[in-house]
């Protein structure tokens, strides 16, 4: 026998959809809502640090060892300040994926098909697709993280520098890390300096990223203390 849904209408005879749960559960055992963000909830230390560096980046493609979020970020940070000496760029750069310790890491085709998808089916328009629902989502989130790290919205130099230290990232994992795609063209980036990556344990990953985050930006680690 199908039992009804409790939840029902005033007049008890349709059952009404039950409530979206709108927030993830941390590695500490808080509730993070995703709708509202609060600065509270933020944990530097037992949450972040340990969630990215769990998280693989690629969706785990990578040839050979895992290799995080937080390595990637800790690897960026270290060379934008190697390069700048602007340690509030390396800052930005070490927390502009934290986000991903709440939603995880989706590769930006996956959203780039779900908004060709939601086109073709006539869901959305040019400016309101998933994409943008999508970075909103991301926005919220980093709002609460900057905060939480006693910092302000990042403003549009500030963004640049993170965006082309992603793009030279990108490049020298792609070097480094991932086989070659046949027929396929990449935006193009010079990779970083140094040697080539090696990916690290995702405890020795959490660690340097809290030791960076100690470095590049006090304030947060002072909180998450």
């Amino acid at each position: 026998m199908i039992v009804a849904n409790r939840a029902l209408t005033n007049s008890g005879r349709h059952p009404l959809p039950a409530a979206p749960s709108t927030w993830v559960q941390t590695a500490s055992g808080k509730a993070m809502s995703l709708m509202v963000p609060a600065q509270s909830s933020v944990d530097f230390v037992q949450d972040i640090a340990p969630q990215l560096a769990k998280l693989a980046r690629f969706n785990g493609a990578t040839d050979g060892a895992f290799y995080s979020v937080a390595q990637h970020c800790v690897m960026g940070a270290d060379a934008l300040m190697v390069e700048t000496r602007r340690v509030e760029l390396a800052a930005y750069f070490l927390l502009h994926d934290a986000h991903e310790a709440y939603i995880g890491d989706t590769p930006t085709p996956v959203v780039a098909a779900l908004a060709e998808i939601g086109r073709i089916a006539g869901i959305g328009s040019e400016g309101d697709d998933i994409s943008h629902i999508f970075a909103e989502l991301k926005s919220r989130l980093d709002s609460a993280i900057h905060a939480a790290a006693g910092l302000s919205a990042p403003d549009a130099n500030i963004r640049a520098h993170i965006r082309e230290m992603d793009l030279r990232m990108l490049a020298t994992e792609r070097r480094d890390l991932l086989r070659p795609v046949t027929g396929k063209t990449f935006e193009p980036a010079s990779p970083i300096r140094g040697g080539r990556i090696r990916p690290w344990p995702w405890p020795k990953a959490a660690d340097l990223w809290l030791a960076r985050l100690k470095q590049y930006c006090p304030t947060a680690f002072l909180r998450a203390a």
